[in-house]
């Protein structure tokens, strides 16, 4: 499992912003989508114009999650889009805590398949459900594979 990296919630607090000003928006099941673009005015300053929505998630990364990204005065800023959703619909993520899959799908962020756990508990989950499997040659420390045994 990804691990979320130290400065995720500085990113995070810029990318909800963004929602908060009415450029991003996040649906009933749990996609975001831009709705507006924020443009430069020649006698300085900005504003935003409506645009045709468009889907903000990228396609997941090798870890499997839907990330967003976006250029925050002359920053790019990355961010996990599960974590968001669960942000903005039921506020702050408690520290130890991470936004787990219940159906295991990394790109299913409907609302009622999110639910907040330790990090213990998303890795128990993971095994149970057979997400995360590390017996035998699939164990990142096995030094032999099956056909070598």
């Amino acid at each position: 499992m990804d691990r979320v990296p130290s400065n995720h919630r500085l990113a995070e607090r810029k990318l909800i912003a963004l929602v908060h000003a009415g450029e991003w928006r996040i649906d009933d099941k749990g996609r975001i989508w831009r709705v507006c673009v924020r443009t430069g005015i020649k006698t300085g300053g900005s504003h935003t114009v409506s645009v045709e929505r468009r889907r903000v998630e990228r396609a997941p990364r090798e870890c499997g999650y839907l990330q967003v990204r976006a250029m925050i005065d002359g920053e790019r800023v990355h961010g996990a889009a599960h974590r968001l959703v669960w942000q903005y619909l039921f506020g702050d993520i408690p520290p130890g805590m991470t936004v787990n899959h219940i159906n295991g799908m990394k790109d299913d962020n409907r609302p009622e398949n999110l639910m907040l756990s330790p990090y213990s508990e998303q890795m128990h989950h993971a095994h149970r459900s057979g997400l995360l499997d590390q017996h035998g040659q699939t164990n990142p420390a096995a030094k032999l594979t099956n056909n070598h045994v």
